[in-house]
């Protein structure tokens, strides 16, 4: 291709390295690349020569395997589909609208790091049902205004899955982003589940943002008025959810973050991350077992971090490694006291610790240019309560308790149970605030709601329950393999009741595990 590669910012080597479009597919699977010749293994590539001119392509294939009888495909292609006549970038500013897509799959493509393998349009256009899979950069890019994904999935893309650019009025939902960087780029260049610029007044919904080499969803830079609701992330690598840079007065309410993965040198593995951003309202999330922390609020020379309110969240069992650098809850870098008070929060619940540590407490302040006694490390709630002039009503659960959670089983283990003590401990919230429903879209009260993100109403569903009738039977697993059946044996369009495992994703493992929690029940 005529671009091989973009060096953008850093100059590291092996990011620079991850940045060549080099894509070789064999019999339909992408192979990996690697930089050495002397780092070849089964199913790997090795283009030698520069990255504008390379020289001679090595592959080295599993043993008794005939390269000739083998279907071998390569890409030259910056995207998929386009709508822009710029060759490289389909940003909006160059790009035609009000495309409908719908049913669409999209793999292998040779795009840069940034660029989308689809690009969504100018304007007004509609995905649905539209799964993009092993490209080079990124899966889908999204710019413009007035543009709907509805049931778009995103897996093992280079760079990331769902990316956006100056996008007003537009709305993601009912989407999955997975397994994305694949390639191994920078993971806090734009990597993970997807990076957003500049989104305004726009509704990111009912999604599942998990287990990406970089953050899940991050809005980054000057998006404001948004809203994330009803969503997953979990397992994504440093943080699941990043509100960065000047990302004002968005709402987050009703998600669920678990599982963030411990990530060096500042990062550390937090379930949400607030940095040099304003004003934005965090209500009824759950956050439970990341590896560094639940939430860090943070200050640098870009901005305030200032103004923020979290009230009726739960902070479950965060801190999963007590010999690594974690807090539950972190106020950081703001140059005044003043500044770090102004963000409020109240009506929440923090899991209970007997002692705190230089790396490792439930709650942490550290002002710009503080260091030693000045800086609060503490798993006392009165001493946070004291200092920071927050939290007057919020609580410390202890772990012993009868809270009714399941903190080894990240899927469903963080719903609330009949006999919790968390029930009705909610906070009333104002008209603005308050939210008539869980993330499962059942009803909470106004007034006697339960923390987090789950409202306890009853039994909750049961996964792989795909007849609906509240039980699981053969009646079950026939759908699940009929529809797997209906797409070739390709994951399917995502539907909740089909996913037995709650991986995301709709397999023959979901029919098979119904199958067996039949025979285990007879």
């Amino acid at each position: 291709p005529p671009l091989w590669t973009r060096r953008v910012h850093d100059g590291v080597p092996q990011d620079d390295d991850a940045r060549r479009r080099d894509l070789i597919i064999l019999d339909g699977r992408v192979l990996h690349p690697v930089y050495r010749r002397a780092d070849l293994r089964d199913s790997t590539f090795f283009l030698e020569g520069s990255p504008d001119a390379p020289t001679t392509l090595y592959v080295r294939l599993p043993a008794g395997v005939d390269p000739s009888t083998r279907a071998w495909e390569t890409s030259r292609l910056p995207h998929l589909f386009r709508t822009s006549p710029n060759e490289i970038s389909c940003l909006a500013s160059e790009s035609l609208g009000y495309f409908h897509l719908v049913g669409l799959t999209f793999e292998h493509v040779a795009n840069e790091a940034q660029q989308g393998a689809v690009c969504i349009g100018g304007e007004g256009s509609v995905a649905e049902r539209v799964t993009v899979r092993w490209t080079n950069g990124a899966g889908v890019l999204v710019s413009g205004e007035g543009h709907r994904l509805t049931e778009v999935e995103a897996y093992y893309n280079g760079m990331s899955g769902i990316r956006g650019e100056r996008c007003d009025r537009c709305v993601v939902e009912r989407s999955i982003s997975r397994f994305n960087n694949w390639k191994g780029y920078a993971p806090f260049w734009e990597s993970g589940g997807g990076k957003w610029l500049y989104a305004t007044r726009s509704v990111f919904r009912e999604l599942d943002f998990s287990d990406n080499a970089g953050p899940g969803l991050w809005l980054d830079m000057y998006n404001t008025d948004n809203i994330v609701e009803n969503s997953r992330f979990h397992g994504n690598y440093g943080v699941n959810l990043f509100i960065e840079y000047q990302s004002n007065n968005n709402f987050v309410r009703n998600n669920v973050m678990t599982g963030a993965r411990y990530a060096r040198p500042s990062f550390f593995g937090y379930g949400l991350l607030i940095h040099a951003s304003d004003r934005n309202t965090i209500l009824h999330n759950t956050m439970m077992a990341n590896e560094g922390g639940g939430m860090r609020i943070r200050a640098d020379d870009r901005g305030d971090a200032a103004g923020n309110r979290y009230l009726n969240n739960l902070f479950i069992a965060n801190l999963k490694f007590q010999d690594l650098t974690g807090r539950d809850l972190a106020f950081e870098n703001h140059r005044t006291l003043a500044l770090a008070r102004s963000n409020q929060g109240d009506g929440n619940v923090f899991w209970g610790r007997s002692s705190a540590s230089s790396d490792y407490q439930t709650f942490y302040l550290r002002l710009l240019n503080s260091s030693g006694d000045e800086v609060l490390r503490t798993s006392d709630l009165t001493g946070w309560q004291a200092r920071l002039q927050t939290d007057h009503s919020s609580w410390t659960l202890e772990p012993g308790a009868s809270h009714g959670l399941d903190t080894t089983d990240v899927l469903a283990g963080w719903r609330i149970g009949a006999a919790s003590v968390l029930r009705g401990r909610a906070m009333p919230l104002s008209e603005s605030e308050s939210i008539g429903e869980d993330i499962d879209h059942q009803p909470r009260p106004p007034v006697g709601a339960d923390p987090g993100a789950d409202q306890f109403v009853g039994a909750a569903p049961v996964a792989g329950d795909a007849s609906g009738d509240g039980r699981l039977s053969a009646f079950d697993a026939a759908p699940i393999l009929r529809a797997l059946d209906a797409g070739g044996g390709a994951p399917g369009p995502y539907q909740r009741d089909y996913d037995r495992s709650g991986d995301g994703l709709i397999s023959q493992r979901d029919a098979l595990l119904v199958l067996e929690a039949i025979a285990a029940s007879d």
